[in-house]
């Protein structure tokens, strides 16, 4: 299993698994920024709309990771099977979003500057986010098998 792991995340590439994360932490450290210079409302707001695009971005390297791959008949031919193949690539995926997440969520909490924070608890809606449209990816992917229908599920969602 660690060696298909392994594999798949050769398959899917380190730049598309660290964006998510990168992504998590460039939000963090904007809204850490700009709640120097602008007002509290100001920065929630800008806050609130920086994490969506996150989470989008989050479910675009889903999405990416699930249909870049032309070699759906080599995979078939294998013991393991595309579905497997498949499972294994939304799950890290899914972990890389689910860690950009966090690393976002994290330090505004701590510092005040989330949304409607109302604890720890509200780090259910970051992550919540990015496990539904990571599953939208999935189930995209696996009705369409197209890079661009698959993104415009996410988004959509």
């Amino acid at each position: 299993m660690a060696g298909m792991i392994r594999a798949q995340a050769r398959r899917i590439g380190m730049g598309l698994l660290t964006m998510p994360v990168a992504c998590g932490i460039a939000v963090a450290a904007a809204g850490i920024m700009v709640s120097g210079v602008w007002s509290r409302t100001q920065t929630l707001t800008v806050v609130n709309w920086l994490a969506q695009l996150m989470v989008i971005g989050a479910g675009v390297c889903v999405a990416v990771a699930l249909t870049g791959d032309p070699l759906v008949e080599a995979s078939e031919s294998t013991p393991v099977g595309w579905r497997r193949v498949q499972a294994t690539r939304f799950a890290l995926a899914a972990v890389s979003g689910l860690a950009g997440a966090v690393l976002m969520f994290a330090p505004l909490h701590v510092l005040g500057l989330w949304p409607q924070d109302t604890g720890w608890i509200s780090l259910i809606a970051p992550t919540g986010a990015v496990l539904v449209g990571g599953a939208a990816g999935f189930a995209a992917a696996a009705w369409s098998a197209s890079t661009r229908a698959t993104v415009m599920a996410v988004v959509a969602v």
